[in-house]
């Protein structure tokens, strides 16, 4: 995990930025598989609701340690709340007008 405060959020925000990251975000949160996540995409209407998309943003995810991979699919890693994580995604789909999974 980033270690001060600022480098965290400033991690957060340029990661979070995007309604399509929070989706993906999301279903991994509440243990959609890729499919399904897909599926998501599409039922908001996001450009690139593809397989591979997904695919890419899971392993950008993981690469800057927001999930990890397990034996049965991802899962969120802890801490990040502290540093805004929620809020921050909250306010990036409400911005884009793109309902939530959660």
């Amino acid at each position: 995990m980033v270690g001060d405060s600022a480098g965290a959020k400033k991690r957060i925000a340029e990661t979070f930025g995007d309604p399509r990251t929070v989706i993906i975000y999301r279903g991994v949160q509440t243990g959609m598989n890729q499919p399904q996540i897909v599926d998501a995409l599409k039922e908001r209407g996001l450009p690139r609701a593809q397989q591979q998309r997904v695919s890419d943003t899971l392993r950008e995810l993981e690469d800057a340690m927001f999930i990890r991979r397990t034996k049965t699919g991802f899962q969120r890693h802890e801490g990040w709340d502290e540093f805004g994580l929620e809020r921050t995604v909250k306010k990036t789909l409400r911005d884009a007008k793109v309902a939530d999974i959660a």
